[in-house]
This record gives C-alpha cells, structure tokens and sequence, in this order.
C-alpha cells in the first residue's frame, strides 16, 4: 500500500497480482480515497469481478489492453488532477478566508467531490448529530444558508480562475503563438 503521503493521480489494477487480489487492492483504496480515478485490468471478464470493479467506480478493461487506451485513460486521469490541485488550492483559501477547521474544510471537499451527506458521513466516520453540528459551525463562519451555497462559492472561485486564463489580457497574445513579423 501507499503512503499517505503520496500524491496518486490514477491508479491502474490487476486483478490477478502475484501478492493477492488487485480487487481488494481496490476496495480498500477506495475506501481512503474514493475519487482517485481508477481501471481495473483482467484477463477475467466474469460478470462477478466486472461489477465488483464498478462497485469501486472504476473503469473494467478486459486484457489486452491497447496502449491507446491506457494513455487515453492517463492522459484524463491527469486532467483530473490537475483540477484537484485546483480545488485543493482554492479550498485552503476559502478556509482561511472564513477560519473553517480541517474537518469543516474537509465536509466542504467531500461535497465538491459529489458526495451525499451519508456518503461524507461514511468516509469520515462521524455521525449524524456530528455532521449537522459540523456544517451549521461552517454555515454560521461563511455566511451561507447550506453546505450547497459553500460548495458553489468554491466552484465559482475555480472557474471565475479558469476564465481568467482562457481571457489573458485581452490584446490576443496567449503566451503561446509566437509573434508575426511587424507585430
């Protein structure tokens, strides 16, 4: 297993690895940290491992797999993390700027990532009474109504941040096209 520490942008499985089951590899992955895009590779095509992939929202490549498809699936995987780093540069400002704790910052992650309250609630391993008194401390720090308001606040600032890089400075220049000869 990985340290906690290391920052994993995809993870592509085997099934049948030489240490075990790629599966349970999987699911206990999964279980740390749910949103890390992930293909499962198997010479196994058994309706049983297809669905037990898809119970961990990874994507099931029968073998071979053509090495299109592997860079198509990192080339997409790498975008995501991309935006991860996004989200996670724009959250720690957002913690400062209201004084969220980590946990609170952490409810408000979770939800940006497209999980359900029980579905936080389950990750974290906290109880309801926990997540309500959690959440109405973060609403009451930013000012907002729910945890749907906190989560748009933070998206807005992530794309309000990606328009302003596809605008630049208006004079048509992006950085990238060389000059023309007499510009």
């Amino acid at each position: 297993m990985l340290e906690s520490e290391q920052e994993v942008f995809a993870m592509i499985v085997d099934v049948g690895l030489p240490d075990g089951c790629g599966l349970e590899l999987l699911a206990e992955t999964s279980e740390l940290e749910p949103r890390i895009p992930t293909m499962v590779l198997s010479g196994n095509s058994s309706h049983e491992t297809i669905r037990r992939a898809q119970a961990c929202g990874a994507l099931y490549v029968p073998k071979p797999a053509s090495i299109e498809n592997l860079q198509a699936f990192l080339d997409w995987a790498n975008g995501n993390a991309v935006a991860r780093s996004t989200l996670h540069r724009e959250l720690a400002a957002l913690r400062e700027r209201h004084g969220l704790t980590a946990r609170e910052a952490e409810i408000v992650d979770l939800a940006t990532r497209g999980m359900s309250r029980a579905e936080i609630m389950a990750h974290l391993g906290i109880k309801p009474n926990t997540m309500k008194t959690l959440t109405r401390r973060m609403l009451r720090k930013t000012e907002k109504s729910d945890l749907d308001e906190v989560r748009s606040e933070l998206l807005s600032r992530i794309f309000a941040e990606d328009d302003e890089d596809e605008e630049g400075d208006g004079d048509g220049d992006d950085g990238m096209t060389p000059p023309r000869d007499g510009a």
